[in-house]
């Protein structure tokens, strides 16, 4: 538990951030939405920190420290408590998860150096913040990710389940094919995971050729013989209302040319 102290003015240029936080990048736009809100009101809930010798570490409250900074303040109310390191990292961890709106890679990288630099197991991180292993699982297996994908992902804002689909494509030229289809024809989840599916079965490396040329020309012959058996159908009740005529099919060259002739009188 924190043991808090009383609520002090701490000098900003003292506030180191915490190398823990998750969120590695902020809004610029919130953050001067912020600022503006500071400058009329103030900071209203001070921020909390512990002491790292002649500095003070964030526990929470980053972004009222930008916002204050971009503000002009040269102080800022903060509560400090006595953590450990570790304790500090874990509760950073807990309520970034719960209050910001970090990305599903801020969060995985955040649980593998909380695994890294202090020895939780995953199930041990699962209870600690609450949540079930199977998750801390999944997000971890979103690291392996390569980095290019990753930036993709984050920058089209697709959600962690396309992030997890994407994991089943083994080649990173085929994963950033897909991303892009996904984008540009706005494919839903479910969509995007039958697209994946589909190349995974049929073991097709350039994946140009299973999204968009096969499917067209399977599904043109397709067409092309609801035709041909529509014009056969048509012909036969033109004799059957005894009219003399006749009909050929000619396919070459991918041509499919069907002729009818009357071979009686005019009409």
């Amino acid at each position: 538990m924190m043991k808090e102290q009383q609520i002090t003015n701490l000098p900003i240029s003292l506030i180191r951030s915490n190398p823990y936080q998750p969120r590695k990048s902020f809004n610029k736009l919130s953050l001067d939405e912020l600022a503006n809100s500071i400058e009329e009101h103030g900071v209203i809930e001070p921020i909390s920190v512990r002491q790292v010798g002649d500095v003070y570490e964030l526990v929470s409250g980053e972004r009222r420290v930008k916002a204050s900074r971009l503000a002009g303040l040269e102080e800022i109310p903060a509560r400090i408590v006595n953590l450990s390191i570790k304790e500090s990292a874990i509760i950073s961890l807990t309520q970034s998860t719960h209050r910001d709106n970090l990305n599903f890679f801020e969060i995985a990288n955040a649980y593998q150096a909380m695994i890294d630099d202090y020895g939780y197991t995953k199930s041990e991180l699962a209870l600690t913040l609450s949540i079930s292993q199977s998750v801390i699982n999944n997000r971890l297996k979103l690291l392996q990710l390569p980095y290019s994908v990753k930036r993709k992902l984050i920058e089209y804002q697709l959600g962690e389940r396309y992030a997890t689909a994407l994991l089943k494509l083994k080649v990173e030229k085929n994963q950033l094919q897909v991303l892009t289809k996904i984008f540009k024809e706005q494919l839903a989840i479910t969509k995007a995971e039958e697209l994946i599916e589909k190349i995974i079965n049929e073991d097709i490396e350039e994946i140009d050729e299973i999204i968009v040329k096969r499917p067209k020309v399977r599904a043109f012959i397709k067409d092309m013989r609801v035709f041909t058996n529509s014009i056969t159908q048509a012909v036969d009740l033109l004799k059957k209302s005894g009219i003399d005529v006749d009909y050929t099919v000619d396919e070459q060259a991918g041509e499919h040319k069907i002729i009818i002739k009357n071979k009686g009188e005019k009409l």
